[in-house]
């Protein structure tokens, strides 16, 4: 049987789902809130960059990642 821990994708994927259009330093503070420690933003801008790809993820399929004006933004579509 798994335990209640979490991981960043799990907390990442949850912090997508809001529905939110977000960035890597927003998405690093909402999972760093939900997982009750400082998590870095570069292991939050590795992981989204792997859940992101299709080529590598699954989830690359659902998860938009777009240019904005300070950087890419994710959301899930």
């Amino acid at each position: 049987m798994r335990g209640t821990k979490k991981t960043n994708s799990e907390f990442i994927i949850d912090t997508l789902r809001t529905g939110q259009t977000l960035r890597s330093p927003e998405i690093t503070q909402m999972v760093s809130d939900a997982a009750g420690k400082e998590v870095k933003i570069q292991d939050i801008a590795s992981i989204i960059a792997k859940l992101s790809n299709s080529e590598k993820c699954d989830l690359g399929y659902i998860i938009s990642k777009t240019k904005g004006d300070r950087g890419f933004v994710y959301n899930m579509v």
